[in-house]
């Protein structure tokens, strides 16, 4: 409990300080995409971390979500907030009618069935309906309320003013009857199911809340880009976004955040070795995996119960 308000309380104050110190930095575009990406991984928490859901398809609902933003922004000139809107309504409709028959399955077969979801999604959007391979360009910048934010300092807080909106709700979700009953499906979903808990639905729930994060993550990341194409939206996206949760530590919600900085910051202290960057990403996930099997944020954790303990036998 201690780490869900010091790793966090972290965070934000380095996330929020960092453009002050550093105005004019090009680790702020970093940290953008970043946020982005975080966003993602938040969502994609309460599905693996919570619920237990495996998904390899996710890097479909991202791009459904900015290219539903980009060609209704750029092609027909609606507004920004409602096109994101429109957008995440849109995602989480199709990731409905797809989780219906998708959930059904468990393991290795749901990661493939979403998988190729996500290379069908990929195909679709190759299409001259969608811009084909050139993708959508001239995508105006995000606007709200007759203010346009068209710098970089000032999107890096609007991502991440939503990044930690978002930690905030999942936190709160966990700690719901819908989290325990996540939690539950995860351990077991027989038992869970023969406690009442309908599976089917619960697991519906957390696809369709994070789908619709992946889909706002989407919409901001066409509109600071302003051009997105399919190769934006690869299958890999979808196994960095597991590297990131796994190597912050899955169950966490705000764990993804910190696989997510260095997911993303390290290839750029390591640019001489960009040829390496996913044996780098491999090895760091295996070590991971072995050493640190709860993340970075479950380290954290059991080094906080193991400074408690000798405190609690002492007189």
């Amino acid at each position: 409990m201690r780490s869900n308000l010091i790793i966090p309380s972290i965070i934000g104050a380095w996330v929020f300080a960092f453009p002050l110190v550093f105005p004019d930095s090009y680790w702020i575009t970093v940290f953008i995409y970043t946020g982005i990406y975080g966003l993602i991984v938040i969502g994609y928490d309460l599905l693996l971390g919570y619920c237990g859901q495996v998904s390899l398809g996710h890097n479909g609902l991202f791009a459904i979500g900015a290219y539903a933003t980009g060609i209704v922004t750029a092609w027909f000139g609606w507004p920004p907030i409602i096109a994101m809107v429109g957008g995440v309504l849109i995602t989480c409709l199709i990731a409905f009618i797809v989780g219906i028959p998708t959930l059904r399955l468990r393991g290795y077969y749901l990661a493939i069935a979403t998988m190729g979801f996500a290379f069908i999604v990929e195909s679709v959007l190759r299409t001259e309906y969608f811009g084909g391979s050139s993708g959508i360009t001239n995508i105006p910048p995000f606007s709200f309320l007759g203010f346009t934010i068209n710098t970089d300092r000032s999107y890096y807080y609007l991502v991440w003013g939503v990044v930690f909106l978002s930690v905030i709700i999942c936190l709160r979700i966990g700690g719901t009857g819908l989290g325990r009953a996540m939690k539950a499906v995860h351990t077991d979903e027989d038992a869970a199911g023969c406690m009442g808990i309908n599976v089917a639905r619960i697991k519906i729930q957390a696809f369709l809340f994070s789908a619709a994060l992946a889909a706002m993550a989407g919409s901001l990341y066409a509109h600071y880009s302003t051009v997105i194409a399919p190769t934006s939206f690869s299958i890999m996206i979808s196994i960095k976004l597991l590297l990131m949760l796994y190597l912050g530590g899955a169950g966490t919600i705000y764990g993804g955040l910190i696989g997510a900085f260095i997911l993303f910051g390290l290839p750029e202290f390591l640019g001489h070795l960009e040829r390496l960057e996913l044996a780098l990403e491999g090895l760091v996930f295996i070590l991971i995996l072995i050493f640190l099997p709860g993340g970075i944020v479950g380290g954290v954790n059991r080094f906080l119960r193991m400074i408690r303990l000798p405190a609690r036998g002492t007189p």
